[in-house]
């Protein structure tokens, strides 16, 4: 470079001493142009809410009697059921900005003295800038459902008759409750972009065909690209619950004795379930830019040209996941009871027994959050160099290429717990009475049982890269 300016700097005073003996044959032109442009097209999209009531109701009942003499037969029956439903899905807004904007200069002059031997010079120059951009962001999705049942049945009959009576009396219910949910998190995206070149040249001659001359020409080039992605995440939940009832009561008298029995038992189950995480927040980007110049100068059989050119590409993706979190959680649970009492002229017996159950299972976890801050960097870089004198040339090139890259990375570790968990009680008694006294017992029993495992890593971070340059150099000389 340094010698292309030189020649550069022997041609131009040629020049101006050409300019010096010119005749008054000169001119002068010059051209300008500009021009803006811009373009914008907001865009919105309103939410939607859609959504689902249903209940249904139902019952019925019956009942009869009937006597043949002295005796008597009455039998009762009901039923009833019932359903609630409620459905929805809300969807978010969408809303989008695209815009965009060009502007364009380019000049040019060009001068001359002195006619076709005398001196001329021109240059001109141009600059483009273009950029864009086209924010979107969508609210996000919400489904939900949920289902409600439930059941009553009972049923009763009695027989009467001269030696006494005997009834009995059964009823069950039933309830169940299913509901979920589900929903994606509002998601951003914002893609943008730049592009930029400017161009100039110039050149100049003094003399004529065989005088001196000087040329010159340069560039520059810059892009970027840029992916901004903004995600909530998602979330998920899950439940149902069940339980049912069954009583079921008998009774017999006579004259002499009476004896009843009861019994009743529950069960009862809940399932749950739940998820949420994966945010993420990224940034991926590029730039690539170009550099170059070229000159050239000449003076008699002596001349010059020298030649540089620049290339750099950058990569990055700066991006943070967010972990996944879930739980899970099983119950179930049992009751029994159940009682007899028998009465005669004698005394009077009761016994009992119930007996309960419960389990439980848990489970929650979670996978660790992850960041990553992957880049890479490429360049290039050449210039060559060539000089004439006479009989004499000689070249001149150089080459240097580097490329690195880094991926820095951090994650969270994951962990797991959980929970088993049992436990029975029962308790019997009985109780007798006559008309030595009354005597009672009563036994219980209780058994309970917890188990925790659980585990957790470390998290894990590190940052892998690496560098690579090469460089090449040549020279040569010849002579003719």
């Amino acid at each position: 470079m340094k010698r292309c300016l030189g020649v550069a700097s022997l041609t131009g005073g040629l020049l101006l001493a050409g300019a010096a003996v010119a005749s008054a044959d000169t001119g002068t032109t010059s051209d300008e142009s500009a021009s803006d442009s811009s373009l914008s097209a907001p865009i919105e999209l309103g939410g939607v809410s859609l959504g689902l009531d249903r209940q249904t109701e139902s019952s019925s009942s019956e009942a009869s009697s009937s006597t043949d003499g002295d005796t008597t037969v009455t039998s009762e029956r009901s039923e009833q059921d019932a359903t609630d439903e409620s459905y929805g899905i809300d969807v978010g807004s969408v809303t989008a900005d695209p815009a965009g904007t060009l502007t364009s200069r380019e000049s040019s002059r060009s001068a001359t003295a002195g006619g076709s031997e005398g001196a001329a010079t021109s240059s001109s120059e141009s600059a483009t800038e273009a950029s864009g951009q086209a924010p979107v962001t969508a609210e996000g999705i919400r489904v939900t459902g949920v289902r409600e049942e439930s059941s009553a049945t009972e049923r009763s009959s009695s027989v009467t008759d001269s030696e006494g009576s005997t009834s009995q009396r059964e009823a069950t219910r039933e309830e169940s409750a299913t509901g979920g949910t589900l929903g994606v998190g509002e998601l951003s995206l914002n893609p943008a972009g730049e592009l930029a070149r400017e161009d100039s040249s110039s050149s100049a001659t003094a003399g004529g065909r065989d005088g001196a001359a000087r040329s010159q020409s340069a560039s520059e080039t810059d892009g970027a690209l840029r992916l901004p992605v903004s995600f909530e995440g998602v979330d998920a939940a899950f439940v149902d619950d069940r339980a049912s009832m069954t009583e079921r009561e008998s009774a017999t008298s006579d004259a002499r004795s009476s004896a009843s029995s009861a019994e009743r038992t529950e069960d009862a189950s809940s399932t749950a379930f739940g998820v949420a995480g994966l945010g993420l927040a990224s940034e991926p980007a590029a730039r690539a830019g170009e550099q170059r110049s070229d000159s050239a100068a000449s003076a008699g059989d002596a001349a010059a040209r020298d030649s540089e050119s620049a290339r750099t590409v950058g990569l990055a993706a700066p991006t943070a996941v967010e972990g996944l979190t879930g739980a899970f959680v099983r119950e179930d649970s049992s009751a029994r009871e159940t009682t007899s009492r028998v009465a005669d002229e004698n005394g009077t017996a009761t016994r009992g027994e119930s007996e309960t159950s419960e389990s439980r299972r848990a489970l929650a976890g979670q996978t660790g959050d992850l960041t990553v801050n992957p880049f890479a960097v490429v360049t290039d870089e050449r210039s060559s160099a060539a000089r004439e004198a006479g009989d004499a040339a000689s070249r001149s090139q150089d080459s240097t290429s580097t490329a690195a890259y880094e991926l820095p990375f951090a994650a969270s570790g994951p962990a797991l717990v959980a929970e088993l968990a049992d436990a029975t009680t029962a308790d019997r008694w009985s109780m007798v009475s006559d008309r030595e006294g009354t005597s009672a017992t009563r036994s219980t029993e209780a058994d309970r049982q917890v188990t925790r495992p659980g585990f957790a890593l470390d998290g894990l971070s590190g940052a892998p890269g690496q560098e690579l340059t090469r460089s090449d150099s040549s020279q040569g000389t010849t002579t003719r």
